[in-house]
């Protein structure tokens, strides 16, 4: 009789079929890394542009003046909590710059967050270092906001701590 064929898949069909999904399970899992990097750089952008809004009302507030630091605008209700870098948990680099040596009166300032991936929005970015700061500030600054690599970490990049590598994307007025 001819009617004596098993039905299923070989063996060899098996493990085409495995390594197909395989090879399409890990480039998912790539793209998603790459995503999620993308995200956190997005969140950090939108996170520095609200607090330059915040430190645009609070100025508005106190005449020209801008705050010394970031939590003065959650005491003083122009935002809820002080937004932290969502990968690190690290508070974002911000310097009030002294108008006059001896006087509590910021009329400028620097906020930095280190993006993981470098874009449009980065190479936009004001770039300040400590060469480049006002000139007619009392105080020098405590930030590096020079664009370092993986191969040539910054101390202090951005003025945020703990953070070594990365691109710099600043803000300042």
């Amino acid at each position: 009789m001819l009617n004596n064929r098993k039905k299923g898949f070989t063996l060899i069909e098996l493990l085409v079929v495995i390594a197909i999904i395989g090879m399409l399970a890990a480039t998912v899992l790539v793209s998603m890394g790459t995503a999620r990097s993308k995200g956190r750089d997005a969140k950090r952008i939108a996170d520095l542009k609200n607090l330059e809004l915040a430190i645009q009302l609070y100025s508005d507030s106190n005449k020209g003046r801008v705050p010394n630091a970031l939590s003065e605008l959650v005491t003083g209700q122009y935002i809820k909590v002080e937004p932290k870098d969502p990968n690190t948990d690290s508070k974002y680099g911000y310097t009030a710059f002294k108008k006059v040596a001896g006087t509590d009166k910021c009329l400028k300032y620097h906020l930095g967050a280190v993006l993981e991936n470098r874009n449009q929005v980065h190479e936009a970015d004001a770039d300040e270092t400590a060469e480049k700061a006002p000139k007619e500030c009392g105080e020098g600054i405590a930030f590096d906001g020079d664009d370092g690599t993986v191969d040539t970490p910054i101390k202090n990049k951005c003025g945020m701590t703990g953070v070594d590598d990365g691109h710099c994307y600043d803000l300042t007025n």
